[in-house]
C-alpha cells in the first residue's frame, strides 16, 4: 500500500504530515467543545471525521517512511487508500 502522484515527494508529504496534524488538534478542541456543551450529534460527527484524519497520517507518514507493506485490514484505512489514489487521479487529469 503506498500512496503515487504528487506523494511521492517528501515535500508534499511533509505538508500533508503538518496539514493533518493541524486538523487533529481542530477536531480534537472541537469534540472538547461539543462535549462540554453535550451536543452528542456534533461528537460523534466530529470523531468519525477525527478517524478519517487519523487514517489519511497513518497514510502519509508510511509514506513517507517508506514503509513498503502496511499490514491492515482496517476499512476505515482501506477507504483513505482509495480516496489518496482518487485525488491522484484527479491531479494528473488537471495537468
Amino acid at each position: 500500500m503506498k500512496l503515487n502522484g504528487i506523494w511521492n515527494s517528501k515535500y508534499v508529504c511533509e505538508l500533508g504530515i503538518k496539514d493533518h496534524c493541524n486538523e487533529v488538534i481542530a477536531l480534537n478542541n472541537e469534540i472538547a467543545k461539543y462535549k462540554a456543551i453535550k451536543q452528542e450529534t456534533y461528537t460523534e460527527y466530529a470523531k468519525e471525521q477525527l478517524k478519517k484524519e487519523y487514517a489519511d497520517l497513518f497514510l502519509i507518514l508510511a509514506n513517507y517512511f517508506e514503509v513498503e507493506e502496511l499490514a491492515t485490514s482496517s476499512p476505515i484505512i482501506q477507504n483513505r487508500f482509495i480516496r489518496f489514489g482518487d485525488k491522484a487521479a484527479e491531479e494528473s487529469n488537471t495537468k
